[in-house]
């Protein structure tokens, strides 16, 4: 798990972080890096997420941060940023969870306290015969 320092609004630092912390997950042998919810944003970067070139600026990051990190070769990194939904507004990435098989089941409506602010919770389940049903068959 990546556990940095992330600055809102300053997406060429945070990449910059997230691509110096995989490079140093990968030298130590991880396969998997974690980055936090809208690391590369930033949390929270509040009425940023209205302009459409933050959103722009952050999908060139997100680019800049695969670009840099393509030749660690069996490390996987999931990182947290904004993304368009398909019907072009804006939401967080959940296409980890949903690649994974897991099924979007609802909102808890303002669930949570952060910042002075009650903020929505997605709720996502997979069931573990849903999970036993993905993996491989063992020889």
């Amino acid at each position: 798990m990546a556990q940095l320092n992330f600055v809102v609004g300053d997406l060429a630092g945070n990449a910059r972080r997230i691509i110096e912390a995989a490079r140093q997950a990968h030298a130590q042998g991880a396969r998997l890096l974690l980055t936090p919810e809208l690391a590369l944003a930033g949390y929270a970067a509040e009425d940023l997420y209205l302009r459409p070139a933050f959103i722009d600026a952050c999908d060139d990051a997100l680019h800049t941060v695969a670009r840099e990190t393509a030749g660690l070769k069996g490390l996987h990194i999931v990182v947290g940023h904004p993304a368009r939904a398909a019907s072009g507004s804006r939401q967080r990435s959940v296409a980890v969870a949903e690649r994974a098989g897991f099924r979007f089941e609802g909102v808890l409506r303002q669930h949570l306290w952060l910042q002075g602010q009650a903020h929505d919770a997605a709720c996502y389940s997979l069931l573990a015969i849903e999970w036993a049903a993905r993996q491989p068959a063992q020889p």
